[in-house]
Protein backbone atom coordinates (compact mmCIF):
# COMPACT_ATOMS: atom_id res chain seq x y z
CA UNK A 1 0.00 0.00 0.00
CA UNK A 2 1.24 3.45 -0.87
CA UNK A 3 1.65 5.90 2.02
CA UNK A 4 -0.86 8.05 0.12
CA UNK A 5 -3.64 5.42 0.05
CA UNK A 6 -5.10 6.28 3.49
CA UNK A 7 -5.20 9.98 2.58
CA UNK A 8 -6.83 9.21 -0.77
CA UNK A 9 -9.49 7.10 0.95
CA UNK A 10 -10.11 9.77 3.59
CA UNK A 11 -10.42 12.56 1.03
CA UNK A 12 -12.69 10.53 -1.24
CA UNK A 13 -15.01 9.96 1.74
CA UNK A 14 -15.17 13.73 2.41
CA UNK A 15 -15.98 14.77 -1.16
CA UNK A 16 -19.55 15.04 -2.43
CA UNK A 17 -18.56 13.49 -5.77
CA UNK A 18 -16.41 14.16 -8.78
CA UNK A 19 -13.04 12.70 -9.59
CA UNK A 20 -10.01 12.53 -7.33
CA UNK A 21 -6.60 12.02 -8.95
CA UNK A 22 -2.97 12.42 -8.04
CA UNK A 23 -2.02 15.95 -9.07
CA UNK A 24 0.67 16.41 -11.70
CA UNK A 25 1.08 19.98 -10.46
CA UNK A 26 1.82 21.47 -7.04
CA UNK A 27 -0.82 19.62 -5.01
CA UNK A 28 -1.06 16.01 -3.93
CA UNK A 29 -4.49 15.49 -5.42
CA UNK A 30 -6.79 17.29 -7.80
CA UNK A 31 -10.57 17.10 -7.89
CA UNK A 32 -13.46 18.66 -9.77
CA UNK A 33 -15.77 18.76 -6.74
CA UNK A 34 -16.18 22.57 -7.02
CA UNK A 35 -18.17 22.00 -10.23
CA UNK A 36 -20.90 20.27 -8.22
CA UNK A 37 -22.20 23.60 -6.96
CA UNK A 38 -21.36 26.27 -4.46
CA UNK A 39 -23.01 24.71 -1.39
CA UNK A 40 -21.50 21.22 -1.81
CA UNK A 41 -18.11 22.75 -2.63
CA UNK A 42 -18.09 24.90 0.51
CA UNK A 43 -19.17 21.95 2.64
CA UNK A 44 -16.45 19.75 1.14
CA UNK A 45 -13.83 22.46 1.61
CA UNK A 46 -14.82 22.84 5.28
CA UNK A 47 -14.76 19.05 5.81
CA UNK A 48 -11.32 18.80 4.21
CA UNK A 49 -9.99 21.59 6.41
CA UNK A 50 -11.43 19.97 9.54
CA UNK A 51 -9.67 16.71 8.59
CA UNK A 52 -6.29 18.44 8.17
CA UNK A 53 -6.26 19.02 4.44
CA UNK A 54 -6.02 22.23 2.43
CA UNK A 55 -7.99 22.80 -0.77
CA UNK A 56 -7.07 25.51 -3.24
CA UNK A 57 -10.01 26.18 -5.56
CA UNK A 58 -9.51 27.59 -9.03
CA UNK A 59 -11.66 27.39 -12.14
CA UNK A 60 -13.83 24.45 -11.14
CA UNK A 61 -10.92 22.41 -9.84
CA UNK A 62 -9.46 21.96 -6.38
CA UNK A 63 -5.86 21.13 -5.58
CA UNK A 64 -5.78 19.22 -2.31
CA UNK A 65 -2.80 18.84 -0.02
CA UNK A 66 -2.19 17.93 3.57
CA UNK A 67 -1.57 20.64 6.13
CA UNK A 68 1.77 20.59 7.95
CA UNK A 69 0.27 18.73 10.93
CA UNK A 70 -1.16 16.08 8.60
CA UNK A 71 2.32 15.40 7.21
CA UNK A 72 3.72 15.24 10.73
CA UNK A 73 1.06 12.73 11.76
CA UNK A 74 1.85 10.56 8.73
CA UNK A 75 5.54 10.71 9.61
CA UNK A 76 4.85 9.64 13.20
CA UNK A 77 2.61 6.80 12.04
CA UNK A 78 5.28 5.39 9.69
CA UNK A 79 7.78 3.08 11.37
CA UNK A 80 11.40 2.96 10.27
CA UNK A 81 11.62 -0.38 8.50
CA UNK A 82 14.68 -1.32 6.50
CA UNK A 83 13.84 -4.19 4.15
CA UNK A 84 16.66 -6.35 2.83
CA UNK A 85 18.60 -4.51 0.16
CA UNK A 86 18.09 -5.68 -3.41
CA UNK A 87 20.70 -5.13 -6.08
CA UNK A 88 18.32 -3.47 -8.54
CA UNK A 89 17.09 -0.92 -5.99
CA UNK A 90 20.30 -0.40 -4.01
CA UNK A 91 20.69 3.33 -4.86
CA UNK A 92 17.14 4.11 -3.68
CA UNK A 93 17.66 1.91 -0.61
CA UNK A 94 20.86 3.79 0.30
CA UNK A 95 19.20 7.17 -0.26
CA UNK A 96 16.15 6.24 1.80
CA UNK A 97 18.19 4.75 4.62
CA UNK A 98 20.50 7.76 4.77
CA UNK A 99 17.60 10.24 4.93
CA UNK A 100 15.63 8.15 7.41
CA UNK A 101 18.60 7.89 9.78
CA UNK A 102 20.00 11.42 9.48
CA UNK A 103 16.98 13.48 8.52
CA UNK A 104 15.07 15.73 10.82
CA UNK A 105 11.50 16.64 11.57
CA UNK A 106 8.82 17.59 9.08
CA UNK A 107 8.92 21.35 8.56
CA UNK A 108 7.14 23.77 6.26
CA UNK A 109 10.37 24.01 4.24
CA UNK A 110 10.40 20.26 3.68
CA UNK A 111 6.84 20.00 2.34
CA UNK A 112 7.77 20.25 -1.37
CA UNK A 113 10.18 17.32 -1.05
CA UNK A 114 7.66 15.32 0.98
CA UNK A 115 4.92 16.01 -1.55
CA UNK A 116 7.17 14.96 -4.44
CA UNK A 117 8.21 11.83 -2.55
CA UNK A 118 4.64 10.77 -1.82
CA UNK A 119 3.50 11.36 -5.39
CA UNK A 120 6.48 9.48 -6.84
CA UNK A 121 6.09 6.54 -4.47
CA UNK A 122 2.40 6.36 -5.31
CA UNK A 123 2.72 6.38 -9.07
CA UNK A 124 6.15 5.44 -10.34
CA UNK A 125 7.64 1.97 -10.78
CA UNK A 126 10.62 1.18 -8.55
CA UNK A 127 13.32 1.58 -11.24
CA UNK A 128 12.23 5.19 -11.90
CA UNK A 129 12.21 6.34 -8.28
CA UNK A 130 15.91 6.95 -7.68
CA UNK A 131 16.45 9.09 -10.82
CA UNK A 132 13.37 11.10 -9.85
CA UNK A 133 14.04 11.57 -6.14
CA UNK A 134 17.85 11.87 -5.92
CA UNK A 135 18.04 15.22 -7.77
CA UNK A 136 15.27 16.65 -5.55
CA UNK A 137 17.17 15.56 -2.43
CA UNK A 138 20.40 17.06 -3.81
CA UNK A 139 18.62 20.35 -4.52
CA UNK A 140 17.34 20.49 -0.94
CA UNK A 141 20.86 19.93 0.33
CA UNK A 142 22.30 22.64 -1.92
CA UNK A 143 19.63 25.08 -0.76
CA UNK A 144 20.22 24.10 2.88
CA UNK A 145 16.66 22.79 3.29
CA UNK A 146 16.66 20.22 6.09
CA UNK A 147 15.89 16.73 4.86
CA UNK A 148 12.93 15.18 6.65
CA UNK A 149 13.43 11.64 7.91
CA UNK A 150 9.87 10.94 6.76
CA UNK A 151 10.92 10.98 3.10
CA UNK A 152 13.47 8.24 3.75
CA UNK A 153 11.05 6.18 5.82
CA UNK A 154 8.48 6.33 3.02
CA UNK A 155 11.09 5.27 0.44
CA UNK A 156 12.05 2.27 2.57
CA UNK A 157 8.40 1.41 3.13
CA UNK A 158 7.82 1.35 -0.62
CA UNK A 159 10.91 -0.83 -1.15
CA UNK A 160 9.61 -3.25 1.44
CA UNK A 161 6.34 -3.49 -0.42
CA UNK A 162 8.19 -3.93 -3.71
CA UNK A 163 5.62 -4.46 -6.40
CA UNK A 164 3.41 -1.45 -5.65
Amino acid sequence: MSPLTPWRDEIRFLLPGGFLRRDKGPGLFISDFPRLGEAPAKAAEAALQAAGFRASLSGGLARIDGALEKYRALDEATPLLAPPAQEDTLPLYALGLHIARTGGAVTAESLPLLRLTLKALDGEPLPRLYPLLAPAVALCQREKIPLPAAAGKWMLLRLGLGHL
